[in-house]
């Protein structure tokens, strides 16, 4: 099979690597021949590079601002977690530091009580690829690195759930693409799980999901498929015992799963179904898939076409506590630049405009803060 790389950088970020590998690689041909920096000088640029791991941030004003909607607003090093929703939209709750600018930063997962982060950064040295490392931002303020397993390079996708993050450590090579499945619990150690039950062949597990509350956790696997049915992709819920997830519902098949996102009022997920169409134009929609306990139910949360999706505009959904969707409009630009957020309340049939700005957002989750 081709290569797999997960890719969860927005189009403007790549091309941004893109652009600068192309530039360091002029700049080495015109330097060709010429004498190179001195061990002194190569060392002062090392010493230089920024630490990700001396990085800090305060789970209280994520905390205080809870309950709301968060979102992740991206461009370059200058990131930030910023409220959506609630008294203050807009609010930034946590900046990359100013001294970063050799990152690039995404924020993965936030723990729904509020306590915990991960997210992943790629350095932007010269001559190199940009090399990923997903961090874990602790309750008491700090930042590690999330462990991975021996012979596993890279972190494909975390959430967390009441055990822990739960996390996809992956191994790509130019024949296959190898992943697995593992819990980091709090005390900092990797513990390896096994995928049991009824699972259906598959090449690789694509993306997770999970409920607060809920031992199930969604596994989106990548599948070869077959001609024109957009079954590449297959949602199972797995029971989290122990050290193994067993897959305890047949696969629900659709493409477009990748981007799904939890539900928050049963067990399943939301996601923009991308093939769809209208009179032959291509209308994406909105659906809710939810497992009841012997069968999926999906469901068109709105008409096709109603808002303007697509796979590089970043998030399109997702559900808060009361049943209600939060949906990111990317009228406009291709891009998501100048996209608004609009909110579906329960049982409506059309979404109200709210006043936040989504330019720029490539991630977005409620978050409930702590029950205590």
């Amino acid at each position: 099979m081709a290569l797999y790389a997960p890719n969860r950088m927005p189009l403007n970020a790549v091309a941004r690597f893109a652009l600068t590998a192309v530039c360091l690689g002029l700049t080495a041909l015109l330097l060709a021949g010429c004498t190179g920096p001195d061990e002194a000088e190569v060392g002062e640029v090392e010493a230089q590079l920024f630490d990700p791991l001396e990085m800090t941030w305060s789970p209280r004003a994520l905390a205080n601002a809870a309950p709301c909607l968060v979102g992740w607003r991206g461009d370059g090093a200058s990131g930030a977690l910023v409220t959506l929703s609630g008294p203050t939209p807009a609010e930034v709750l946590w900046r990359t530091p100013a001294d970063a600018n050799q990152l690039y930063m995404h924020l993965m997962a936030v723990d729904p009580a509020g306590s915990r982060m991960a997210g992943e950064v790629y350095s932007d040295e010269w001559g190199a690829e940009p090399a990923q490392r997903v961090l874990l931002f602790e309750p008491g303020g700090g930042v590690r690195d999330l462990p991975r397993p021996d012979g596993y390079e890279g972190v494909s996708d975390v959430v967390f759930c009441d055990v822990g993050a739960l996390a996809i450590a992956y191994h790509a090579t130019l024949d296959e693409f190898q992943t697995t499945l593992g819990v980091v619990a709090p005390g900092g150690e990797w513990r390896q799980l096994t995928l049991e039950g009824d699972v259906p062949p598959h090449q690789f597990i694509e993306s997770l999901s999970a409920r607060p509350g809920s031992d199930l956790v969604g596994l989106v696997l990548k599948t070869a498929g077959d001609v024109d049915d957009r079954d590449e992709g297959l949602l199972v819920l797995a029971r989290l015992e122990d050290s193994k997830l067993t897959v305890v519902t047949p696969p629900f098949c659709d493409d477009s799963l990748p981007g799904a996102q939890p539900l928050l009022d049963a067990d399943g997920v939301v996601y923009a179904r991308m093939w769809s169409t209208q009179d032959g134009a291509s209308a994406p929609t909105l659906m809710r898939v939810e497992w009841n306990g012997a069968e999926w139910i999906e469901t068109e949360i709105l008409a096709p076409g109603a808002v303007a999706v697509g796979p590089e505009t970043g998030q399109a959904v997702a559900q808060g506590p009361d049943g209600g969707f939060w949906i990111r409009d990317a009228e406009g630009d291709a891009h998501g630049e100048g996209a608004t957020l609009l909110r579906l309340a329960p049982g409506a049939i059309a979404p109200e405009p709210t006043s936040v700005d989504a330019s720029g957002i490539g991630w977005f989750s409620w978050v409930e803060g702590s029950t205590d």
